[in-house]
């Protein structure tokens, strides 16, 4: 009787087990991770992600409407805050225990969208005021303004920093796309309706120099010659695309506003390649920026929040983020990174 009950038993521990691992194979998990921290910051949840149990997916808790994000290589975030007029700030999501503050408001700063950064000063598109603000990368300071209606710029959103550091820039309301010097200087219209051009969200640019437009109403990235400014025609076909930027694989990752989705698309030939990323809270995605080779933040603009994704098992790539984007040389400069 004794070796039946024990035969039985072990039965019931081989059948547990199994259950165990099939479930944990096809439900969310709910125990941190390798690789992951539970930061008092952050509601952590785990799910499935392009079918590995490795992939994580942490939240931001009580952001208004973040419509920009910017990630370093050190894992800081600097988030755009529509609703609140401020840019917030993490220095570093993989401590335990860091909290997001205020980087920055005031100043006339009204409906914080797009930002870029030399190293030195960050730069903020104000959507309400028409300007763009920088400030000191280190302490936050207001260091000025630029642009205006004389300059044709219309609710600004996304900006990249180009060759000979210039700084394109989405003028949503009149389609157009402007490009300025770093110091504020007006240096012209690069693009405008007649290219096709309907609601520009973000602009990109490939190791060519070709700049990405990202066209919310005509689903279109199109392709622009950033120093001729020659239009190239269409480079990919997108639904609603908003956010956009170019990985070091040379791919364009994009976000795609109604279908909750990051596309990725071939760098030489636009076809798309796959869904990147998609799930875990993500609604209405206003802007993608990588950290490093694993890890993808996402602005989730209609759920509020800042989606992290992981990638324990190195399968994702990193983006080179903001400053010359063109030669991937990542969010900030070189020997300028100091958070």
């Amino acid at each position: 009787m004794a070796e039946s009950m024990n035969n039985i038993l072990k039965i019931l521990n081989v059948l547990i087990l199994f259950i165990s691992k099939w479930f944990g194979y096809c439900v969310a998990q709910q125990i941190p991770l390798p690789d992951t921290f539970v930061n008092p910051s952050f509601q952590v949840a785990h799910y499935l992600w392009e079918g590995k149990i490795t992939q994580i997916v942490k939240e931001l808790n009580k952001v208004k409407k973040p419509s920009y994000i910017l990630a370093t290589p050190y894992h800081s975030l600097f988030i755009s805050s529509f609703l609140d007029d401020q840019v917030l700030y993490v220095s570093d999501t993989r401590q335990s225990g860091s909290v997001v503050r205020i980087f920055t408001s005031g100043h006339g700063l009204d409906g914080p969208w797009g930002m870029v950064s030399d190293g030195t000063f960050l730069y903020v598109a104000s959507f309400t005021t028409d300007r763009i603000h920088k400030y000191h990368l280190e302490s936050g300071n207001f260091a000025g303004a630029f642009g205006s209606e004389d300059d044709s710029l219309d609710c600004p959103e996304g900006m990249a920093i180009g060759p000979n550091r210039t700084l394109f820039v989405t003028s949503f309301l009149n389609d157009k796309i402007l490009k300025y010097s770093l110091d504020g200087n007006f240096l012209g219209v690069v693009a405008d309706k007649s290219n096709g051009i309907k609601g520009p969200e973000d602009v990109a640019l490939l190791s060519n120099g070709t700049l990405l437009v990202s066209s919310h109403y005509t689903n279109r990235i199109l392709k622009i010659n950033s120093t001729t400014n020659e239009f190239l025609g269409e480079f990919a076909k997108v639904e609603r695309p908003v956010g956009i930027t170019v990985g070091s694989d040379r791919n364009v990752y994009v976000t795609s506003y109604v279908t909750n989705s990051i596309l990725r698309y071939s760098g030489k030939t636009g076809e798309l390649i796959d869904v990147y990323a998609s799930g875990g809270g993500l609604s209405g995605p206003s802007s993608v920026s990588f950290a490093d080779y694993r890890t993808l933040y996402e602005a989730s603009y209609d759920s509020d929040r800042v989606v992290l994704y992981n990638s324990t098992s190195g399968l994702t790539f990193t983006l080179p983020g903001r400053v010359k984007e063109y030669d991937a040389e990542g969010t900030f400069m070189q020997g300028s990174q100091k958070h």
